[in-house]
This record gives structure tokens, sequence and C-alpha cells, in this order.
């Protein structure tokens, strides 16, 4: 299929999406016992020629009320110009973020919690997907966060912003610089 999404990360390559969610089950399956988090969040970066999108899920572990340890992954992708209108950007990384949300949808999130499920008594937990938006009260972004926050809370999803939107702003920020 032209339009499905592609993933990667440090050791397995052009995932589709069924491929990440089952490397998540297997993540979730291999410490049943504790509390889950998904986080998803895209940034981009302006190039001569072209703006390049990078979106990551952030599946982490939450252990004795510390983290221990995360999947991840990322989809790239490229709009061939370059997009100066500040607006415009945080818009598309919002929609990106939004496009890939929408495939977590309650069939699969019913997957990780049928893993979990037997361990509700020793902690196990899932939250989310949460949006993290590359926007903040600092900076020229935060005319946008009403407007960015509206459209991730009109899916009925939470949205963090920075300092706490860190699949955004550090994530998905490290494979587009």
């Amino acid at each position: 299929m032209k339009n499905e999404l592609h993933f990667s990360n440090s050791t397995q390559h052009d995932m589709t999406f069924e491929d990440v969610v089952s490397h998540m089950e297997q993540f979730i399956a291999s410490s049943p016992d504790a509390a889950y988090l998904l986080s998803i969040g895209t940034d981009a970066q302006v190039y001569p020629g072209e703006t390049e999108f990078a979106t990551g899920i952030i599946l982490r572990r939450i252990k004795n009320d510390c983290g221990q340890g995360a999947w991840c992954a990322i989809h790239k992708q490229s709009i061939k110009r370059p997009i100066h209108s500040l607006h415009e950007k945080i818009s598309l990384e919002t929609s990106m973020s939004q496009h890939v949300a929408s495939h977590f949808t309650p069939d699969v999130i019913e997957r990780f919690v049928d893993i979990l499920i037997p361990y509700i008594d020793q902690g196990a937990q899932f939250d989310g997907p949460e949006i993290h938006l590359d926007i903040g009260e600092r900076g020229l972004t935060r005319s946008y966060i009403q407007e960015m926050v509206s459209r991730i809370k009109a899916m009925g999803l939470e949205a963090r912003i920075k300092p706490d939107a860190y699949a955004a702003s550090n994530f998905a920020d490290r494979y587009v610089r």
C-alpha cells in the first residue's frame, strides 16, 4: 500500500504499523506487572528545498515509580519545499502526530490491555496515547498552544507541551537534525 506508515528504530527497519504493535506487545509482555505510557510526537526541520518531519512513538515502562525502559520507533517523511511559516509547520507536526495516533484504535489498545489484565493487582496499567506537541509557553510557539491542544482534545486524547513534550522535543527532534 502506497500510503502505509513505515517505522524504524535502532534495531528494526521498515516496520509496518502492525510490526510496531507486535513489538510493543512483546515489550509489554516482558514485564506485564508494570505501568505503561504511550506518547506520540512530531518535530520538523526546514532545509533548503524541503522540510523533514519525524514522528516518534515512545512506549515507556514505569515500575516502582521510576522509568524502567522504553520501546521507541520513528516515522520519517518530507515535504519537498521549505516551510517557513511557523504556524504551518506546527500545524503539520500536529496533524502528523494525530495521524499516527489515529492508528491506535480501541482494538489495538485492547491488545495491550489484554496482556496486562492478569497483573492489575501488581500495578499493571496502560495510559495513552498522549500527543506531545513541540510548542511551549516560551518562545514564538506560545500563540499556537490553545489551537493545537484543542485539536488533540477534540480527538479525546491528552496533549502535552514543552517541557513535558519529550516525544516531540527530544526524541523526534534527534531524527530531523
